[in-house]
């Protein structure tokens, strides 16, 4: 199923966006549907997966990052960029988390 396919208006009280899995082009059109499909204060997590590594691990990063690009999927979008991508589709910033599985950004569907 294509996300963006989902009909769901008002029906969950929060989501968490597996963003790495979206390429560019689908990317803001999944986040209205995901804040359609939420709540009015429905929350969305997002998740930042990797950061710019150390030395010794900057050859798999570039590897990763080489792999995402021909996908044409973001590579290492901060909590911050995840955010304001998030916040251009209709969200306001909640919080942003540190936790033993890295940074998050949480993020609210307004109350209409």
């Amino acid at each position: 199923m294509d996300a963006r396919d989902l009909d769901e208006v008002n029906a969950f009280d929060a989501a968490f966006w597996a963003q790495p899995f979206f390429r560019e082009p689908a990317r803001v059109a999944t986040l209205h549907v995901i804040r359609r499909a939420l709540k009015p204060g429905g929350l969305l997590v997002v998740q930042e997966l990797e950061r710019e590594p150390e030395a010794a691990d900057l050859p798999a990063f570039t590897l990763r990052r080489l792999v995402y690009q021909g996908l044409g999927v973001p590579f290492a979008l901060s909590a911050e960029q995840l955010a304001v991508e998030a916040e251009s589709a209709g969200f306001e910033l909640a919080r942003q988390a540190a936790t033993s599985f890295g940074r998050f950004a949480v993020l609210r569907r307004p109350a209409e």
